[in-house]
């Protein structure tokens, strides 16, 4: 499992198990809870910081074919 990853690099790990919907607001709503960012604001940023792909797999769990 990489240690941070982009958004499209989640959608490819979690395209087995999760809509492309399912993730992007899924890691929306956490990015917006770790960067304090209000709920209304879209959120186009690319890079996932490591704590929040974390929080994203305590979340969701891994993704088919991945180990820790």
């Amino acid at each position: 499992m990489p240690h941070s990853c982009t958004k499209s690099q989640l959608y490819d790990m979690y395209c087995l198990d999760m809509s492309r919907r399912q993730i992007r607001n899924g890691i929306n709503t956490i990015i917006k809870e770790n960067r304090g960012l209000p709920k209304f604001h879209n959120v186009r940023l690319i890079q996932i910081a490591p704590k929040e792909l974390k929080e994203f797999i305590e979340t969701y769990g891994l993704p088919r074919n991945y180990e820790l």
